[in-house]
């Protein structure tokens, strides 16, 4: 299998049916259709973000998607992408470079809970493989869904097999967000107790590491 059909596989399995399958405008026709539409959710137009470098992500100077052939087009380019999907992303200036709205109370549908593995270097990354893999694999009652390398580590992706669909009550309280952060929160911590590199004030909602060859070194993928 070829490296793009695998990274495009890994999107879709992520991101499931949270954005449209093609670009509102310009779509190529010829768009690899990894997974049909559910019923009912052709229609779905989420947003999610991408960042091109570390430091236009710290300034929130980013890209909005809301289709995932306009992810697949650009994933290469990208650095740090969000892999849960808001109801609506918008820009704060004219010429469209900064992102607004990447809040928890703006989620739309939690499709993952991920763990981070950070080490001081790529060679102790390299180094530590096979303690993660046994970890995640073996010591966790849960099989990670995919392992992503990261620059300094790992990404350790729990993808749901349907999302968690974000509905604010009358209280304006968000229950779902409120119970994957208790599962995120245990998840990490009991990692923790076997790999001490776990950050486990990572947040599962936010902006994700997303390099190109981190996309390219899928470690395991259900």
């Amino acid at each position: 299998m070829s490296t793009t059909k695998t990274a495009q596989q890994a999107i879709d399995l992520i991101l499931h049916q949270g954005l449209r399958e093609t670009k509102a405008r310009h779509s190529n026709s010829n768009v690899l259709k990894l997974e049909k539409s559910v019923s009912g959710q052709q229609n779905k137009q989420g947003a999610i973000a991408m960042y091109r470098s570390k430091a236009q992500m710290s300034k929130s100077w980013g890209t909005i998607y809301t289709s995932k052939e306009a992810v697949y087009d650009n994933y290469t380019n990208s650095t740090h992408w969000t892999p849960n999907v808001f109801n609506y992303l918008t820009y704060t200036d004219a010429t469209k470079h900064y992102v607004k709205g990447a809040k928890e109370q703006n989620l739309s549908q939690i499709n993952t809970l991920v763990v981070d593995v950070d080490y001081r270097d790529a060679e102790e990354r390299q180094a530590k493989f096979a303690e993660v893999w046994d970890t995640a694999m073996l010591d966790v009652q849960f099989l990670p869904t995919l392992i992503l390398a990261t620059t300094k580590g790992y990404h350790i992706y729990y993808v749901f097999d349907e999302p968690v669909f974000v509905r604010r009550h009358a209280n304006g309280k968000l229950p779902a967000v409120r119970a994957a952060k208790a599962i995120a929160k245990s998840l990490k911590q009991y990692y923790a107790q076997k790999l001490p590199a776990v950050d486990v004030t990572c947040n599962s909602f936010g902006v994700l590491e997303f390099r190109d060859q981190t996309i390219l070194n899928i470690l395991s993928l259900k």
